[in-house]
């Protein structure tokens, strides 16, 4: 795990508003995907068109997808890209570039706020681009949950596979990630906190992240495998917590510092009567 530095600019995305209801852009646009399941009120915004998203139902390019406490929207792009949108969460699909009928050259999105799960598909790994109100997350064939707080702190667990995460400082600093497992904070002044101690990760992932320990919410496409996150299988007392597995100190911003040559210096539950809440 290594911290680096880059200087490379960060393109924003506006939130599109929405005041009436209105059939889905289709005539305007190739649909970027498909939401292969809905569950409560999940709404598409498209400039100042608004549309119920429903089961089968079809994403575009500029699409805000927003639901509500108890919503929930699992969506296939064409290139196979899975992304699940949470309770209470906002994605906004910024680009999808078609690079064929099953791959695309530039898929780029982002995490508003809420719980958020991202599967990679066909498409190169150069193509993807993560956006969150603190960085930007680059993958690298990657399944990881994500959960993005009222403030833009981003809180990131990986499943399978590597993803660089970059705050939005000036110069950047950005963490690889590459060991399954592992969470990572960031937080909107750029500081970078790993969750090492394997009772307060098990904690954190069971109480913020709604998918983590709970693969039967999502369909079978969209799980991953959580095995062997959990504490469940330590019986240190609480007084030993503090040495538990995995409570090494976590790598600081000063590990391996890099410059670049532009720049300087699987379990059950189910939501509760009010929804999932993000803290």
């Amino acid at each position: 795990m290594r911290i680096k530095t880059l200087v490379r600019p960060v393109a924003g995305a506006a939130i599109a508003g929405a005041l009436f209801l209105a059939p889905a852009p289709a005539a305007l646009a190739q649909p970027a995907g498909t939401a292969t399941d809905v569950s409560a009120t999940a709404r598409a915004v498209s400039g100042t068109q608004t549309r119920f998203l429903e089961t089968q139902g079809a994403v575009f390019t500029g699409d805000v997808i927003t639901t509500d406490p108890t919503g929930q929207a699992q969506i296939r792009f064409a290139d196979d890209t899975k992304m699940v949108v949470g309770p209470n969460s906002q994605l906004e699909i910024d680009r999808f570039v078609f690079q064929s009928s099953t791959t695309a050259s530039e898929v780029s999105m982002e995490t508003v706020r809420g719980a958020f799960r991202f599967i990679t598909g066909r498409s190169s790994k150069q193509a993807y681009r993560i956006n969150f109100p603190g960085g930007t997350i680059g993958v690298r064939g990657t399944e990881i949950d994500m959960v993005i707080g009222p403030d833009g702190t981003g809180k990131f667990a990986l499943w399978e596979g590597a993803f660089e995460v970059c705050d939005d400082s000036s110069p950047r600093r950005c963490a690889l990630i590459e060991d399954p497992c592992t969470v990572i904070i960031v937080t909107p002044a750029g500081d970078f906190e790993w969750v090492q101690n394997v009772y307060e990760r098990t904690d954190l992932l069971d109480a913020e992240f709604p998918y983590a320990f709970r693969q039967n919410l999502v369909q079978p496409t969209y799980r991953t495998s959580a095995r062997g996150c959990e504490a469940r299988e330590y019986t240190a007392p609480p007084e030993s917590r503090d040495t538990a597995p995995n409570s090494e100190p976590a790598p600081g911003p000063e590990e391996e510092v890099e410059q670049d040559d532009e720049g300087e210096g699987e379990g059950e539950g189910e939501y509760g009567d009010e929804g999932y809440t993000n803290g």
